[in-house]
């Protein structure tokens, strides 16, 4: 997948943008995809996490968190714009019953209309092989 190129956005937006996801869990207008992807599920099962465990990761995003946007490409979406977060944070893994630093790679999709909704495309550790930068305002 490839960035859109040359989007600029403003901390601003950001913040209204995160302020929206946060309105869409307030409301019970999103959907976490943390099945369909194996990253996804493996995170869930390392560190056996639930659907309130989402919802704290993501309410402890900020616009500094934010990375880049790029392109949904999936057949029928194109026009949608994903925004993708990078948390760093500690966890209780499940498997080795310690605490790990780890960074998360958090992939939105905020839909407008017909209604505000939210999908949680992907949240699961980043990949470390892959460049992975904040956003510089």
């Amino acid at each position: 997948m490839r960035e859109v190129e040359n989007q600029v956005v403003s901390e601003d937006s950001i913040k209204k943008y995160l302020n929206d996801v946060l309105l869409c869990i307030k409301l019970s207008n999103y959907r976490i995809d943390n099945n369909n992807r194996q990253k996804n599920r493996a995170f869930q099962r390392t560190y056996s996490i639930t659907n309130e465990d989402y919802i704290d990761l993501i309410n402890m995003l900020s616009p500094t968190n934010f990375s880049t946007s790029t392109r949904n490409y999936k057949h029928g979406f194109q026009n949608e714009i994903l925004y993708i977060f990078k948390l760093e944070t500690q966890l209780f893994n499940s498997v080795t019953f310690e605490y790990d630093h780890v960074t998360l790679y958090i992939k939105t999709n905020l839909i407008e209309k017909p209604i505000l909704f939210c999908i949680f495309i992907s949240i699961h550790i980043a990949d470390p092989q892959k460049e992975f930068n904040y956003y510089n305002y």
